[in-house]
């Protein structure tokens, strides 16, 4: 969306950050970082304040955890698009069979999930392992 303001001239696009603005004081962004490192870990809960008090979302793309967040993000996104990426393909009824699929195989279902959860656990341990 910042990218979509600064380019067009119908928006108007400014990033502050807690040193520009002095809104929220040091001291009190520290503190934040020392309670998300015992909550998320020191690299997910640096990679927070990065994001949350310095508009910088550089730290995510080393951060395992956040970047399998975005991976799980656009495969939601995907799931919502199917019906349109079906019709475009030339098969409509995609999203149909692919539900039916999952009603005659419900174990598919369940692979996946253990799966996303496997994966989860292992970012978020990794998270840990460095705090």
């Amino acid at each position: 969306m910042l990218d979509v303001a600064r380019e067009s001239s119908d928006w108007f696009a400014q990033v502050l950050t807690v040193d520009n603005t002095g809104a929220i004081s040091r001291e009190a962004v520290e503190i934040q970082r020392r309670e998300y490192h015992g909550i998320y870990g020191d690299e997910a809960g640096d990679a927070l304040i990065e994001q949350e008090y310095f508009c910088s979302f550089e730290a995510a793309g080393r951060s395992v955890a956040v970047l399998w967040g975005l991976f799980l993000t656009g495969i939601g996104t995907v799931f919502q698009w199917l019906d349109p990426i079906a019709a475009a393909l030339g098969d409509p009824d995609l999203k149909a069979q692919v539900m039916e699929a999952l009603e005659d195989n419900p174990q598919y279902l369940a692979y996946v999930l253990m799966g996303i959860s496997a994966i989860t656990i292992a970012a978020r341990l990794r998270s840990v392992g460095k705090a």
